[in-house]
């Protein structure tokens, strides 16, 4: 079972409800949560939560590794045989959607997705050719640049996607990639926002929390540390990258977190285009007070009513 939405939906929220229900065991899709002390900025489950509510995949490597999506498959794979093997219903939370759709078809089978940034790209081989993008393709991943043409604008433009989706380059995330489209019958969940505007503020929201909660110390520690590399996926996490830009100066404080906000936004917008493209992806609303009323009993239904306690 997956649940699956754009940030700050409140999946956390109804996955917890769903754990004090059901017989299950939550398995995090997150690319920043894997992540040892990048809490606040990737928002991960309280300590409190997580001591109740254990989430797999959470705290796995530190800041420093370079985690991909293929290890990612390799460790979600090994988290849900043990959860199956255990009695468990395996519920995968989390809106990385592309270590969702790494997980059920495979890197090398994903289907092909338009992207936010595709324009940008399209408008740039339009006014200096597809050579010129197949040279900055080139600048971070020579493996996969020297296997294709420079006017072979679909594989250059999809080979792109993902190094922005990731920061991987994508020969290495094709190496790690699981052959395999993914073992089990899944049902998606996916709760969602119906009001832009309020999704907007709920991500606006959940920023100035984050900053109170004292976002940016936990982004000087890791600025500080003598391992900080900006190119790292981790340093690439929205909210930490554009702490990096004020630290150094580069940006005010106002500019950081209106851009912050911004590329949340953006984020959240590919996370929705995705799951409009899922098929048979059961929808919840966001703004209901009580989403658990609404899937409780299509879970019960799937489980045969084995709920906590039974």
């Amino acid at each position: 079972m997956a649940l699956t939405g754009p940030t700050a939906t409140g999946k956390t929220r109804l996955a917890v409800e769903i754990a004090a229900q059901f017989q299950v065991e939550v398995i995090s899709v997150d690319s920043g949560q894997v992540y040892q002390g990048m809490d606040i900025g990737t928002a991960k489950p309280p300590r409190a939560v997580l001591a109740k509510v254990p989430h797999k995949l959470i705290d796995i490597c530190t800041p420093w590794e370079r985690y991909s999506a293929g290890r990612f498959c390799r460790d979600a794979l090994a988290a849900i045989a043990d959860s199956i093997a255990a009695g468990k219903i395996p519920l995968l939370v989390g809106g990385s959607s592309f270590y969702f759709g790494a997980l059920e078809y495979g890197l090398s089978q994903l289907p092909e997705q338009a992207h936010d940034c595709d324009h940008d790209w399209l408008a740039q081989a339009d006014a200096f050719g597809w050579p010129f993008l197949h040279a900055k393709l080139m600048q971070f991943d020579a493996q996969s640049a020297s296997q294709i043409s420079p006017n072979d604008s679909q594989r250059i433009l999809r080979l792109l996607r993902m190094y922005s989706e990731t920061g991987v380059p994508p020969s290495e995330l094709q190496r790690d990639s699981p052959p395999q489209e993914f073992p089990h019958p899944i049902v998606k969940i996916a709760l969602v926002h119906s009001s832009r505007t309020e999704h907007r503020q709920s991500i606006g929201t959940r920023y100035h929390q984050m900053l109170s909660a004292g976002l940016l110390n936990e982004a000087r520690r890791l600025y500080d540390s003598p391992q900080f590399d900006p190119s790292l996926p981790s340093m690439r996490c929205v909210g930490y990258k554009q702490a990096w830009q004020y630290f150094a100066g580069d940006v005010d404080y106002d500019e950081m977190v209106r851009m912050a906000i911004a590329e949340t936004c953006s984020i959240a917008k590919r996370q929705l285009t995705w799951i409009r493209n899922q098929s048979a992806m059961i929808w919840l609303d966001a703004a209901d007070s009580s989403p658990i009323t609404k899937v409780a009993p299509l879970i019960s239904s799937l489980v045969g009513g084995v709920s906590v306690g039974t």
